[in-house]
């Protein structure tokens, strides 16, 4: 088999190769190299991804929560109702197939920040259940942990937040 070389200058610039083609996916991400050239690959095309708007009803794109990071702007007139995209699409921004460990082992923070006016609920789409509060303040930030409990089941609880 042979390797292309990969300079560690060319990674930090942020240069993501696919893997080679002789390579088989790894579901679990735990085969080194492999595993971490997947999960680069997985989450770099969704760093950039925000989720923003003014409307009162919204759902959060899988990528911003793959990204980690939902950046609600804008200037609804009401309060805002933010839906979690479906686990199944969470999953798929995650790598298709996903790069983590599905039953129980793997969590992501996902933190949420409001400048938009209005308090936003934070609601779970298909798959995803909510625990703890799920509102988030105007002016302020929330995290909240997602629990991947398997390939159809995630729970997102709140861990805590503070004022911008």
């Amino acid at each position: 088999m042979r390797f292309q070389r990969v300079g560690l200058w060319r990674l930090m610039l942020g240069v993501v190769q696919p893997l080679p083609p002789e390579w088989k996916p790894d579901l679990m991400g735990f085969a080194g190299l492999a595993g971490l050239w997947q999960n680069v690959n997985a989450y770099a095309n969704s760093l950039s991804a925000q989720a923003s708007g003014a409307a009162t009803t919204f759902t959060v794109p899988a990528a911003a929560i793959a990204a980690g990071v939902v950046n609600r702007t804008g200037s609804a007139g009401s309060a805002i109702t933010d839906t979690t995209d479906t686990l199944a699409n969470i999953l798929s921004a995650m790598g298709n197939p996903p790069t983590i460990p599905l039953a129980g082992q793997f969590t992501k923070i996902v933190r949420w920040l409001n400048t938009t006016g209005q308090t936003i609920t934070v609601a779970g789409g298909t798959g995803v259940t909510t625990s703890g509060t799920m509102t988030v303040a105007t002016s302020a930030w929330r995290d909240f942990a997602l629990n991947i409990t398997s390939a159809t089941a995630a729970t997102l609880t709140n861990v805590g937040g503070g004022t911008m």
